[in-house]
């Protein structure tokens, strides 16, 4: 006979076996009405897995039951690009998968295929609105053609993170980016990548495909693929290696990325992570981009345009609430 739980310690530590600590699942999955006093109730036990189970997508049943490990509900088994072997990417991966099941819902403009385009007809529609290819052009681009794009960075603290992940939800792939980088050139280089793995179809059966860490050194051939298709829509090219052997300052760099950027109708900041990848100069590239590309957050205006352009109505009340706290969305 199944024996279910009795108390919410029982499910507080069984969750916490699986790398969801107590204060996690009280701040990010249970209501903010939730209380100690409430947790002395007979139902609490049973509520909180409902919520639990919804918002951290885990298996109900194995939640209830007292001897079963909690299980994560993923559609098909993901497609890692992994540099490590650390078993808490797949919490990563289910916590995003739930943000990206709600993102889609909704989303409100058809999803279109980029198949259909060449890489060079992509770059001239985002061209047609911006002066290069860059953080904000990408975003329009993917949001016209009904990809939502999603910066989720929200994970307990032990959990190991991914650059960029596409996970295929009612058929319309979100682009899910966990990556906590300020520039705008970085991001834009992986939802470029992303959109690379879509254009060129690599997602399994199920669509869940996950980047670890995307390198340009990596030897898998989707993976180069991927890059490649980034950098000829970042830059023209799939080649383009801007080397110099001049030693820059970050001032300089900056100036000859700016240059570089006018000449070539490219974003200044990529030529900035093109040049330190080519080179390995990461701290004058670093320099560098706090004088081309300032202040700016990437983050922020990829939560921007979330906010902008995703139709709330289409969610109910409280994943409109979960969304937003799991976003940290003001």
């Amino acid at each position: 006979m199944t024996q279910t739980l009795q108390n919410m310690s029982q499910l507080y530590a069984r969750l916490d076996q699986i790398g969801l600590p107590k204060k996690f699942v009280r701040d990010k999955a249970l209501p903010d009405w939730w209380c100690d006093e409430f947790e002395q109730t007979p139902s609490a036990v049973t509520e909180a897995a409902l919520y639990v189970s919804h918002r951290l997508n885990l298996n109900l049943q194995s939640l209830l039951e007292e001897t079963a490990q909690p299980e994560f509900v993923l559609t098909c088994q993901p497609k890692f690009y992994a540099q490590s072997n650390n078993p808490s990417l797949k919490i990563a991966t289910a916590l995003a998968t739930q943000i990206a099941k709600l993102v889609a819902q909704g989303c409100p403009n058809d999803y279109q295929s980029i198949c259909n385009l060449s890489r060079s007809e992509i770059r001239q529609i985002i061209l047609q609105t911006q002066n290069c290819v860059n953080l904000i052009g990408l975003l329009d681009f993917c949001w016209d053609r009904g990809i939502p794009v999603v910066h989720y960075n929200n994970y307990p603290k032990t959990v190991c993170k991914f650059h960029g992940m596409v996970a295929v939800v009612a058929n319309r792939p979100v682009i899910m980016i966990s990556l906590n980088h300020a520039s705008p050139a970085r991001l834009a280089f992986i939802i470029a990548h992303e959109l690379g793995h879509i254009y060129h179809q690599h997602l399994p059966e199920g669509g869940l495909l996950v980047d670890e860490e995307i390198s340009l050194e990596s030897i898998d051939e989707e993976e180069i693929a991927a890059n490649e298709f980034a950098g000829e829509l970042l830059l023209g090219r799939p080649d383009v290696s801007y080397y110099t052997p001049h030693k820059f300052s970050g001032n300089r760099l900056a100036s000859y990325a700016k240059r570089i950027a006018e000449r070539d109708s490219v974003d200044a900041g990529v030529v900035i992570w093109n040049y330190a990848w080519t080179k390995k100069e990461w701290a004058v590239a670093q320099n560098a981009l706090k004088v081309v590309e300032g202040a700016s957050k990437a983050n922020e205006i990829i939560d921007r345009y979330l906010q902008d352009r995703l139709d709330w109505e289409r969610l109910s009340d409280d994943n409109q609430d979960y969304l937003s706290l799991m976003l940290r969305l003001d």
